[in-house]
């Protein structure tokens, strides 16, 4: 993902057959086919020895990427408020149909109600970084933060 929340690109990791060997191709989402067929990703990587669909960005272009880090930064990780208590952890991450982050999706533990709260995604990393083994959440109370927060039902989401 970009700085902004944009996914720049999927990895993928394919395997061929017993004779040749598997593979990891890191394939720019501007070449993933949308809409996206539900349940599937399709790309046109027909040709896999380009180096756009290198593993690592070519070092004489990444002066003009913008910052990126990978979607496992964020989910996993605590998240705390601005005063450095936790409020829960990053369960999940919601995209826009047209590949941004819209949402930071936090589960809370029972022993402070519980519940699972969106969050939108501010448009940039800002304070926060994906350096970081928390997601900062830019709010100073728990109740600030679920006053803000859209409580999701879970149960919703079973079948999706």
């Amino acid at each position: 993902m970009a700085d902004d929340g944009q996914i720049d690109s999927l990895l993928v990791e394919g395997f061929r057959t017993k004779d040749e060997p598997e593979f990891i191709s890191r394939i720019p989402f501007n070449r993933v086919l949308r809409p996206l067929p539900e349940g599937a990703i399709v790309a046109d990587f027909s040709d896999l020895r380009s180096r756009e669909y290198g593993l690592f960005v070519d070092p004489d272009q990444a002066q003009a990427e913008p910052h990126e880090f990978s979607v496992s930064k964020v989910i996993g990780d605590y998240a705390r408020l601005q005063a450095g208590q936790g409020y829960g952890y990053v369960s999940d991450l919601v995209f826009d149909s047209g590949g941004k982050l819209a949402a930071v999706v936090i589960s809370r533990e029972a022993s402070v109600g519980g519940g699972t709260y969106a969050f939108p995604y501010p448009g940039q990393t800002g304070r926060w970084s994906p350096n970081l083994s928390y997601y900062g959440l830019p709010y100073v109370t728990a109740e600030q933060a679920n006053k803000a927060g859209l409580r999701l039902d879970m149960k919703e989401f079973q079948n999706s």
